[in-house]
């Protein structure tokens, strides 16, 4: 019957965590007393080098930073250069690229050398005058030239 077959899929919803002692009855109660599973301690982990804390989450903020400061300097560029635009481009795949690589911890893991020559590498691009940088009159398309090379060959 139909309520039976609810009573077995609302069995199965309920997490497996020692009896489930409702009645048909209560089920379709709009208040009705559902049991919940005691919380389990070794459910709980804590990560150290992943998530919020550690040198890879230090990166992936650096990383992010370098891509909104990019961001910004295409959006001022307005009416600017057509080669000026497409290396700027060409910089946000790259940091896009990284900050992909950057959510795996295990690839990374091993790798901390070359993480860390790339952020050194585009710590000028995570600062506040990145736009200055990119965009300087006479240095602005070396560093920009330097900073696609980084990104590009960083795992070389």
């Amino acid at each position: 019957t139909v309520q039976r077959r609810f009573m077995q899929l609302a069995a199965m919803a309920l997490p497996p965590c020692g009896r489930m002692s409702f009645s048909r009855v209560q089920i379709f109660a709009a208040r009705a007393h559902l049991e919940r599973c005691p919380p389990l301690a070794g459910r709980i982990r804590h990560f150290a080098g992943c998530g919020s804390k550690g040198p890879l989450a230090d990166w992936k903020v650096t990383v992010k930073a370098a891509a909104l400061s990019t961001e910004e300097t295409l959006l001022a560029l307005r009416g600017g250069a057509a080669s000026t635009r497409s290396e700027l481009k060409r910089i946000l795949e790259l940091l896009g690229e990284v900050e992909s690589t950057l959510q795996d911890a295990n690839y990374c893991t091993g790798r901390e050398a070359w993480i860390l020559r790339l952020m050194k590498g585009m710590s000028p691009l995570a600062s506040a005058n990145a736009s200055d940088l990119l965009l300087h009159p006479s240095d602005g398309e070396a560093t920009r030239a330097e900073l696609i090379d980084l990104l590009e060959n960083w795992q070389e």
